[in-house]
Protein backbone atom coordinates (compact mmCIF):
# COMPACT_ATOMS: atom_id res chain seq x y z
CA UNK A 1 0.00 0.00 0.00
CA UNK A 2 1.37 3.29 -0.79
CA UNK A 3 1.38 5.66 1.56
CA UNK A 4 2.66 9.75 1.30
CA UNK A 5 6.08 8.89 2.74
CA UNK A 6 6.71 5.71 0.36
CA UNK A 7 9.06 6.38 -1.93
CA UNK A 8 9.36 4.95 -5.90
CA UNK A 9 10.91 5.69 -9.17
CA UNK A 10 6.90 5.06 -10.61
CA UNK A 11 3.72 6.19 -10.02
CA UNK A 12 0.22 6.10 -11.24
CA UNK A 13 -1.14 9.40 -11.34
CA UNK A 14 -5.13 10.37 -11.83
CA UNK A 15 -5.63 14.24 -12.17
CA UNK A 16 -9.85 13.30 -10.90
CA UNK A 17 -11.37 15.97 -12.60
CA UNK A 18 -9.44 18.72 -15.18
CA UNK A 19 -12.13 21.31 -15.44
CA UNK A 20 -11.06 21.72 -12.02
CA UNK A 21 -6.79 22.87 -13.16
CA UNK A 22 -6.14 25.75 -14.21
CA UNK A 23 -3.29 24.56 -16.94
CA UNK A 24 -4.00 22.77 -19.63
CA UNK A 25 -2.96 19.15 -19.68
CA UNK A 26 -0.77 19.70 -22.51
CA UNK A 27 1.32 22.76 -21.05
CA UNK A 28 1.43 20.72 -16.95
CA UNK A 29 3.09 17.62 -19.02
CA UNK A 30 5.65 19.87 -20.75
CA UNK A 31 6.04 21.73 -17.00
CA UNK A 32 6.59 17.45 -16.00
CA UNK A 33 9.03 17.12 -18.89
CA UNK A 34 10.60 20.20 -18.30
CA UNK A 35 12.26 19.42 -14.52
CA UNK A 36 13.15 15.97 -15.71
CA UNK A 37 9.78 13.53 -15.40
CA UNK A 38 8.91 10.86 -18.33
CA UNK A 39 5.33 10.71 -18.53
CA UNK A 40 2.79 9.11 -20.62
CA UNK A 41 -0.31 10.02 -19.84
CA UNK A 42 -4.26 9.98 -21.84
CA UNK A 43 -7.04 12.05 -21.67
CA UNK A 44 -9.97 10.07 -20.82
CA UNK A 45 -13.05 11.55 -21.34
CA UNK A 46 -15.36 8.79 -22.74
CA UNK A 47 -14.97 7.01 -19.29
CA UNK A 48 -18.66 5.32 -18.16
CA UNK A 49 -19.89 4.29 -14.56
CA UNK A 50 -21.28 0.95 -14.82
CA UNK A 51 -24.50 2.55 -14.32
CA UNK A 52 -23.88 3.98 -17.64
CA UNK A 53 -23.52 7.42 -16.36
CA UNK A 54 -20.42 9.41 -17.95
CA UNK A 55 -17.03 9.87 -15.76
CA UNK A 56 -15.92 13.51 -15.42
CA UNK A 57 -12.97 14.10 -17.99
CA UNK A 58 -9.88 13.03 -16.12
CA UNK A 59 -6.12 12.52 -17.15
CA UNK A 60 -4.50 8.94 -15.94
CA UNK A 61 -0.30 9.39 -16.28
CA UNK A 62 2.20 7.37 -15.63
CA UNK A 63 5.39 9.05 -14.58
CA UNK A 64 8.98 7.82 -14.58
CA UNK A 65 10.70 9.49 -11.86
CA UNK A 66 15.29 10.02 -12.29
CA UNK A 67 15.60 9.24 -8.31
CA UNK A 68 13.24 8.05 -5.70
CA UNK A 69 10.27 10.51 -4.81
CA UNK A 70 8.24 10.60 -1.69
CA UNK A 71 4.27 10.24 -2.63
CA UNK A 72 3.90 13.04 -1.38
CA UNK A 73 6.62 14.74 -3.35
CA UNK A 74 4.59 13.58 -6.54
CA UNK A 75 1.42 15.30 -5.39
CA UNK A 76 3.01 18.48 -4.76
CA UNK A 77 4.37 18.38 -8.04
CA UNK A 78 1.33 17.11 -10.11
CA UNK A 79 -0.36 20.11 -8.24
CA UNK A 80 1.89 22.16 -9.39
CA UNK A 81 2.00 21.39 -13.07
CA UNK A 82 -1.73 21.17 -13.32
CA UNK A 83 -2.74 24.35 -11.05
CA UNK A 84 -5.25 22.31 -9.38
CA UNK A 85 -5.81 21.30 -5.45
CA UNK A 86 -4.53 18.22 -3.30
CA UNK A 87 -8.26 16.55 -3.38
CA UNK A 88 -7.92 15.91 -7.03
CA UNK A 89 -4.55 14.26 -7.27
CA UNK A 90 -4.74 10.68 -6.82
CA UNK A 91 -1.20 8.60 -6.30
CA UNK A 92 -0.59 4.76 -6.38
CA UNK A 93 1.97 2.54 -6.86
CA UNK A 94 3.10 0.88 -10.07
CA UNK A 95 3.22 -2.94 -9.75
CA UNK A 96 3.81 -3.32 -13.95
CA UNK A 97 5.10 -0.70 -15.92
CA UNK A 98 4.25 -2.14 -18.61
CA UNK A 99 0.57 -2.96 -17.64
CA UNK A 100 0.00 0.44 -16.00
CA UNK A 101 1.03 1.78 -19.49
CA UNK A 102 -1.37 -0.32 -21.38
CA UNK A 103 -4.01 0.34 -18.85
CA UNK A 104 -4.08 4.35 -20.21
CA UNK A 105 -5.39 3.16 -23.53
CA UNK A 106 -7.44 0.04 -21.92
CA UNK A 107 -5.74 -2.19 -23.87
CA UNK A 108 -6.12 -4.65 -21.40
CA UNK A 109 -9.98 -4.81 -20.60
CA UNK A 110 -11.94 -4.90 -23.47
CA UNK A 111 -14.82 -3.89 -21.90
CA UNK A 112 -14.01 0.00 -21.45
CA UNK A 113 -13.86 1.89 -23.91
CA UNK A 114 -10.75 2.03 -25.85
CA UNK A 115 -8.97 4.69 -26.44
CA UNK A 116 -6.98 5.15 -29.63
CA UNK A 117 -2.50 4.25 -29.98
CA UNK A 118 -2.78 8.58 -31.10
CA UNK A 119 -4.40 9.20 -27.58
CA UNK A 120 -1.26 8.61 -25.52
CA UNK A 121 1.13 11.37 -24.41
CA UNK A 122 4.57 11.26 -23.63
CA UNK A 123 7.63 12.49 -23.60
CA UNK A 124 9.14 9.17 -24.29
CA UNK A 125 7.03 7.88 -27.71
CA UNK A 126 9.68 5.14 -28.75
CA UNK A 127 9.61 3.71 -25.44
CA UNK A 128 5.74 3.95 -24.77
CA UNK A 129 5.72 2.56 -28.73
CA UNK A 130 7.19 -0.64 -27.24
CA UNK A 131 5.05 -0.87 -24.39
CA UNK A 132 1.90 -0.84 -26.64
CA UNK A 133 2.00 -4.47 -27.76
CA UNK A 134 -1.21 -5.34 -28.48
CA UNK A 135 -1.73 -2.33 -31.39
CA UNK A 136 -2.55 -3.51 -35.06
CA UNK A 137 1.25 -2.53 -35.33
CA UNK A 138 2.71 -5.42 -33.45
CA UNK A 139 0.38 -8.17 -33.88
CA UNK A 140 3.26 -10.54 -32.78
CA UNK A 141 5.50 -10.91 -30.21
CA UNK A 142 8.92 -10.83 -30.64
CA UNK A 143 11.65 -12.84 -28.50
CA UNK A 144 13.57 -9.70 -27.64
CA UNK A 145 10.12 -8.31 -26.91
CA UNK A 146 9.67 -11.30 -24.43
CA UNK A 147 13.08 -11.16 -23.26
CA UNK A 148 13.10 -7.16 -22.10
CA UNK A 149 9.60 -8.19 -20.26
CA UNK A 150 11.54 -10.73 -18.54
CA UNK A 151 15.19 -9.25 -18.06
CA UNK A 152 14.39 -5.21 -17.74
CA UNK A 153 10.88 -5.34 -16.15
CA UNK A 154 11.67 -8.04 -14.81
CA UNK A 155 7.88 -9.36 -14.65
CA UNK A 156 6.80 -12.21 -12.92
CA UNK A 157 4.60 -14.82 -15.08
CA UNK A 158 1.41 -13.54 -13.90
CA UNK A 159 2.71 -9.66 -14.51
CA UNK A 160 3.14 -11.15 -18.24
CA UNK A 161 -0.03 -12.53 -18.83
CA UNK A 162 -1.80 -9.63 -17.71
CA UNK A 163 0.71 -7.49 -20.09
CA UNK A 164 0.34 -10.02 -23.11
CA UNK A 165 -3.19 -11.75 -22.30
CA UNK A 166 -3.48 -15.67 -21.77
CA UNK A 167 -3.63 -15.86 -25.49
CA UNK A 168 -0.38 -15.05 -26.39
CA UNK A 169 1.28 -16.56 -22.95
CA UNK A 170 0.05 -19.63 -24.31
CA UNK A 171 1.21 -19.29 -27.93
CA UNK A 172 4.57 -18.37 -26.75
CA UNK A 173 5.10 -20.57 -23.48
CA UNK A 174 7.77 -22.80 -24.49
CA UNK A 175 9.80 -19.53 -25.45
CA UNK A 176 8.61 -18.00 -21.86
CA UNK A 177 9.42 -20.79 -20.46
CA UNK A 178 13.29 -20.82 -21.66
CA UNK A 179 13.52 -17.00 -20.98
CA UNK A 180 12.46 -17.68 -17.39
CA UNK A 181 15.07 -20.44 -16.66
CA UNK A 182 17.79 -18.45 -18.30
CA UNK A 183 16.55 -15.63 -15.87
CA UNK A 184 16.34 -18.07 -13.02
CA UNK A 185 19.88 -19.17 -13.54
CA UNK A 186 20.96 -15.49 -13.60
CA UNK A 187 19.10 -14.49 -10.75
CA UNK A 188 16.75 -11.90 -12.48
CA UNK A 189 13.66 -13.35 -11.06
Amino acid sequence: MLTLDSQRTTFNVVISDLSRCLRSTSSALDKLSSIGFIYYACVHDKDLYDSGEKKLKHCHIVLECMKRQRAKQIINIMCDSFETNFANVQVDEVVSLVSSIQYLLHINDKNKYQYERKELLSNNQEQADAYLIETPKANELTTQALFDFIFKDKLSRVELIYAIGIGKYQHYKSTIEDLYKVAEKRHYK
